[in-house]
């Protein structure tokens, strides 16, 4: 019996039967007035995806709350190793207003190569509501404000307009 109580054949039968390919997580933040957008994965390594090289670098996301009357919202925290998204948010301007963060899923075969080569499985656009920059980039992601929005400016009832009733 080898550890854990499983024998040796087992766990060799296992190995040769598992999948090769790994699932990673990926972001894309592209602002209007940046001509390069920031990739990065949360990956060992740097991986390239669909013609995109995104950058390991560790991160973690907050997945979105769900409150009644109030608009999704999730968090994205980056570690700032290296400082180099700090310039993309002081060159994005106002806190990254205007950007949106590609959230992607990314089925990665690291046999192919040193780097790890995938393709893009799945993926959704946030809008970025907020950003900030410390030891950890925070961003805060949601989707437009216009979606919450009444479809019309004047509900008609009695109280608005009696004469109509």
């Amino acid at each position: 019996m080898a550890r854990g109580g499983v024998s040796a054949d087992w766990q060799r039968t296992a190995r040769s039967l598992a999948p090769s390919d790994m699932i990673v997580y990926a972001v894309r933040l592209e602002h209007p007035d940046l001509a390069q957008p920031a990739r990065i994965v949360n990956a060992s390594g740097d991986v390239v995806a669909d013609g995109e090289t995104f950058a390991a670098l560790r991160f973690d996301l907050a997945l979105a709350d769900d409150v009644e009357g109030q608009a999704p919202q999730a968090e994205l925290r980056i570690a700032n190793i290296g400082r180099e998204l700090t310039q993309w948010v002081d060159r994005a301007n106002a806190g990254a207003a205007g950007a949106t963060a590609a959230l992607l899923e990314i089925l990665v075969d690291p046999g192919r190569s040193s780097r790890g080569r995938g393709t893009v499985e799945w993926s959704t656009v946030m809008d970025v509501a907020a950003c900030s920059a410390g030891d950890l980039v925070r961003v805060r992601l949601g989707y437009d404000p216009m979606l919450g929005q009444p479809a019309v400016r004047v509900r008609h009832d009695p109280g608005v307009s009696p004469g109509l009733f």
